[in-house]
């Protein structure tokens, strides 16, 4: 028995998100064993921003964070910007029960929430286990508005779709994602604008 280092890079919009994918990918290689010695048991933490570290500077930061390690602790610090990600709203007509709509909306619910809501359209997405489930009643533009808000503020990771009564289409809400390396950070009602940010991960792993 005893240690193994581990370490890489990934992009992410923020390292919990990252090193969550780095851990699943690392269970999905070596499995569940406590000593494969992979990034999955390793308990990480966040130590800060080193981008405008000369290389130097770099792997003296490095070698004092793995001093400073113990066995399954890691670190996660950010190296620079890849790039950004600019978003816009995106409403598309698409046929009934063609995509995920299909499998989170039946028959039976979509006239339940119909007769629950009492508009000409309702609003439904999926929980985080994939059953759907009807947010709002309302007009097209009203459930429209309601759409975009959502999407922004969860930063388009979730499905939203507009369903008309007695209609055989759905208006699918989603982002149009274009990828820049470089581009002023700007937000406005209609674009957002979201960093990419370049990490690495250090740390102890058993063996």
């Amino acid at each position: 028995m005893g240690a193994c280092s581990v370490g890489g890079q990934f992009t992410a919009y923020d390292w919990k998100e990252g090193i969550q994918l780095v851990q699943q990918n690392a269970a999905y290689e070596y499995g569940n064993d406590p000593y494969n010695g992979a990034e999955n048991n390793v308990s990480f933490s966040y130590a800060g921003d080193i981008s405008n570290l000369t290389k130097a500077q770099h792997k003296k930061y490095v070698d004092e964070l793995f001093k400073g390690c113990s066995k399954c602790q890691g670190f996660v610090y950010k190296i620079g910007t890849e790039g950004f990600h600019i978003i816009t709203t995106k409403f598309k007509e698409t046929p009934k029960y063609v995509g995920e709509l299909g499998w989170i909306m039946t028959y039976t619910q979509e006239q339940a929430w119909f007769k629950q809501y009492k508009r000409p359209c309702i609003l439904v997405s999926a929980n985080n286990n994939g059953y759907g489930y009807c947010i709002a009643g309302g007009t097209i533009s009203e459930l429209k508005t309601k759409a975009h808000m959502l999407l922004r503020k969860n930063s388009y990771r979730q499905n939203f779709y507009i369903v008309r009564k007695g209609k055989d289409t759905y208006i699918d809400c989603g982002g149009n994602i274009k990828t820049q390396k470089n581009t002023r950070r700007k937000t406005d009602e209609k674009t957002l604008v979201l960093e990419l940010n370049k990490y690495e991960y250090v740390g102890i792993a058993p063996e």
